[in-house]
């Protein structure tokens, strides 16, 4: 197989939007924010992914809208699911997307890989450049959509997170909480 990945989107909150790839922040609303599945990731061993990464992602659009007094919140979403998963009547082809090119990527860690579901909260932001520059993704544990206990922290992750990603916001202490800017 030559291809690694074909992939379906779901369109959340809005529909179709043509700028799929490239967010854009546009009367107050993040557009073109796509979230990709790893193939990694079983269906069967996540049963309710979707639902819970659109709950997910509209509670942590309240909380940027929040976070950002009322600048900022998650208008346009897609997800791009594996080509294993089943098809479903709601899904439409993917156009641009993929998994390589996504903002928030959900994938298995070394520690969530044999793992159904677990509190594990993993999210983290690739990339690690300096203060100021945008990051390559952020990378979500499958098992962190499990817990309904954790759904508000993760949700809030998910906004610090963005922050990271999007405009190189970091916490100013460093290892063993030591103040790295003052």
């Amino acid at each position: 197989m030559t291809r690694f990945y074909i992939a379906v989107a779901i369109l959340l909150y809005c529909g179709f939007h043509p700028t799929f790839g490239i967010v854009r922040l546009t009367n107050n609303g993040y557009e073109g924010v796509v979230i990709a599945i790893s193939d990694n990731v079983n269906e069967n061993q996540f049963p309710d992914l979707l639902d819970q990464i659109q709950r997910t992602l509209s509670e942590s659009s309240s909380k940027l809208y929040t976070a950002f007094r009322r600048r900022a919140y998650f208008r346009h979403i897609t997800i791009v699911i594996p080509e294993s998963w089943k098809n479903n009547a709601k899904y439409q082809p993917a156009t641009k997307q993929s998994y390589h090119t996504a903002d928030i990527r959900i994938d298995h860690t070394k520690s969530s890989m044999n793992e159904r579901c677990t509190d594990a909260v993993t999210v983290t932001t690739i990339g690690g450049y300096q203060c100021g520059d945008p990051n390559d993704y952020i990378l979500v544990s499958p098992n962190s959509f499990c817990s309904t206990y954790e759904s508000k922290f993760l949700a809030k992750n998910l906004v610090r997170q963005w922050a990271r990603y999007r405009y190189g916001i970091y916490d100013e202490e460093g290892k063993n909480r030591v103040l790295t800017y003052r």
